[in-house]
């Protein structure tokens, strides 16, 4: 009987000591883990977003359904707003940062599919142009998070110019500040 007791004794304090050191790095794993889901899920579906509907646009834009293209971009804007607000706590992970620094050009060049199509019909543009307001505050706040885990935001930009006409983005409303802090 007093064996058992002592045997649940230590292995009760040798449970509490092995508990004390373990969790920090298995709770760091963890949200780091969960960081980079929650990243690769929200970058995925940027892309969902901006690619299922695509071909819709154009129908739309040809069809003057401002109402159609206005929800398409309504939809890009959430799920760009859901995003950003994801990057707050990923990107604090300076990794995670530039390991995601490439998918948010390749949103860039996505979206910049959407805005060839739209750039050809005046009315949309100007429907639009609220929205484009603040779907670029949402992209630069994700600029802003890379810029302070020390990504080269501008010489990623400068890179993948060939790919992206920013002065496409800017006549259409966008203001992307890739050198923010």
């Amino acid at each position: 009987m007093l064996f058992n007791k002592l045997a649940f004794a230590l292995l009760f304090l040798v449970g509490i000591t092995f508990s004390k050191l373990q969790p920090r790095n298995s709770v760091s794993s963890h949200a780091y883990t969960k960081n980079v889901i929650e990243l690769q899920t929200g970058f995925n579906k940027v892309f969902y977003t901006i690619g299922t509907d695509f071909n819709q646009v154009l129908i739309y834009c040809r069809n003057s359904k401002l109402s159609d293209v206005i929800a398409y971009f309504s939809r890009v804007h959430s799920s760009v707003s859901a995003l950003s607000s994801r990057c707050i706590i990923g990107f604090k992970y300076h990794d995670l940062a530039f390991r995601f620094s490439n998918y948010f050009f390749q949103i860039l060049i996505k979206l910049q599919g959407a805005l060839i199509v739209i750039s050809q019909y005046r009315k949309m543009i100007i429907g639009c142009r609220g929205l484009f307001v603040s779907i670029s505050v949402h992209l630069n706040h994700i600029i802003k998070y890379m810029n302070k885990a020390n990504v080269d935001v501008l010489g990623m930009g400068r890179y993948y110019s060939r790919h992206i006409n920013f002065n496409l983005f800017n006549l259409l409303g966008f203001s992307l500040n890739l050198d923010a802090y």
